[in-house]
């Protein structure tokens, strides 16, 4: 499932104080009277919260105010937001946790808004990047990328 609705680009991202990861338990667990225990994944999406804490200038939280509320549906609706994932900045569909915003005002005037975003999926490396990066590190993968791009350019195919 996708969504129209995109965070507002004149409005900063989270703040790195106050910002996690919490994974929900995504596993089913039957409990045997003999043996071990049977677990199995409930989903093949991975749904993660997010706690973030905004920090906005008067102006900005005039702007996350309205959108907040005409936009994001009081926190009901999906949007696309970039967050710090394990891969770096990348997209993510997210609401707002039960729509509960914590908005303090600051000295000087500006806002300060924590809440905890859920996420539908962790965007996450490619399974073959991943198999790849499991096995070399990415410096000696870059290294072998370097020693063969001389290779072709000296050796195999010179000037």
């Amino acid at each position: 499932m996708t969504t129209a609705i995109d965070y507002p680009r004149t409005l900063p991202l989270p703040l790195v104080p106050g910002y996690g990861l919490r994974r929900r338990p995504n596993i089913l667990r039957t409990e045997k009277e003999d043996g071990h225990a049977r677990q199995r994944r409930r989903t093949i999406d991975s749904p993660s919260d997010y706690p973030v804490v905004f920090e906005f200038t008067a102006a900005e939280y005039m702007v996350f105010d309205s959108w907040f509320h005409y936009d994001a549906a009081d926190g009901a609706a999906w949007f696309n937001i970039e967050l710090l994932a394990a891969i770096g900045l990348a997209n993510h569909e997210a609401r707002v946790k039960e729509g509960k915003l914590d908005d303090d005002l600051l000295p000087g005037g500006n806002w300060r808004v924590a809440c905890v975003l859920e996420t539908r999926q962790r965007p996450m490396l490619d399974p073959g990047v991943m198999a790849l990066l499991a096995n070399d590190t990415a410096d000696a993968l870059l290294a072998a990328m370097a020693a063969f791009h001389t290779l072709v350019e000296t050796q195999l195919w010179p000037d």
